[in-house]
């Protein structure tokens, strides 16, 4: 079983004991987990397949959620698919059941219907998170098939309504997925990065050119330079209401840790100063994360209320 150190901490968080956390991440990674072979998720910058995100919000405990990518060493495409749908049931079943609906349309929208264009896919092409603090999940699908032109044309259809024309210009669409915990509540979310040339003040976002986003990347990255692909930004909506063209939108930006390298003892800092700046309860227990768990993202969100989140995503370094 990957992800020891992550599940320990997770317990802690959560008071939850650690077999049935245990438990939990293997029914989210599949039979085909416990093969031999290396992992070939897509998750993490290193093939691992599961990453634990700890969401800090102003005055409230930690949410924390356990990612996971479903089949990550089998490249057999049924059993990809067999793995993947067994995966989401349980999740449902425990998490969400209300979401059955909304899950199956994002898989049947966004994902290729050709077998052949679903085994190009790496792994099986979807990512799985469950609520640890509660009811709850998340469903993730990659869009990095077919045309590349016609990616946002997809996602719009998929949410019945059009996103920003600048976005559909300056942005590459690299996944969609959904998050909540009953067909009420539900959230789309359509995750991008930026194109060649483009500066977020491009892509027809008013929260982008916000002072907390300049805040957020000039305490995470500072002057340092670094490539476009080590941020990720999303835009997301209430699936309920995503049909009215003008509903506005959260955003976040996640910032890829591996592509500005620190060390966990130079993170923790930036974490605090990050609470500080934007009124965020902290995690104090992250502190006392193993020696081999470390930084995968920090992503920041700020919603039409001018709310912040912060969110840390961790992983366990291979063995």
């Amino acid at each position: 079983m990957t992800g020891h150190g992550l599940l320990a901490l997770a317990a802690r968080l959560t008071g939850r004991l650690p077999d049935e956390l245990a438990h939990q991440a293997d029914s989210m990674l599949g039979p085909s987990a416990a093969h031999a072979g290396p992992w070939r998720s897509t998750l993490n910058n290193d093939g691992s397949p599961l990453q634990l995100c700890i969401g800090l919000s102003a005055g409230t405990a930690p949410v924390v959620r356990l990612l996971a990518d479903p089949a990550a060493k089998t490249r057999d495409i049924r059993q990809r698919e067999q793995e993947l749908g067994q995966a989401v049931h349980t999740v449902l079943e425990r998490q969400a059941p209300g979401m059955r609906a909304s899950c199956a349309s994002l898989l049947a929208t966004m994902l290729p219907a050709d077998t052949q264009a679903r085994a190009a896919l790496p792994t099986g092409g979807a990512w799985l998170a469950t609520n640890l603090s509660g009811p709850g999940m998340a469903l993730y699908v990659s869009t990095k098939w077919g045309d590349p032109s016609a990616r946002w044309r997809r996602a719009q259809h998929w949410l019945g309504r059009a996103v920003p024309s600048p976005l559909v210009r300056h942005a590459h669409l690299v996944s969609a997925g959904i998050e909540g915990s009953s067909a009420a509540n539900a959230r789309a979310k359509l995750y991008w990065r930026l194109g060649t040339k483009a500066a977020l003040a491009d892509l027809g976002l008013s929260l982008a050119s916000t002072t907390e986003v300049r805040d957020f990347l000039g305490l995470v990255i500072g002057e340092r330079h670094i490539t476009r692909n080590a941020i990720v930004g999303s835009i997301g909506m209430d699936l309920a209401s995503a049909a009215r063209e003008d509903t506005p939108g959260d955003l976040k930006l996640d910032v890829c840790a591996h592509c500005v390298p620190r060390s966990r003892d130079e993170w923790l800092p930036i974490i605090d100063a990050c609470c500080r700046r934007f009124g965020l309860t902290p995690a104090t227990e992250i502190t006392g994360m193993d020696g081999r768990t470390e930084l995968a993202f920090l992503g920041f969100g700020l919603d039409q209320a001018g709310r912040a989140r912060l969110n840390i995503y961790l992983k366990s370094t291979p063995p």
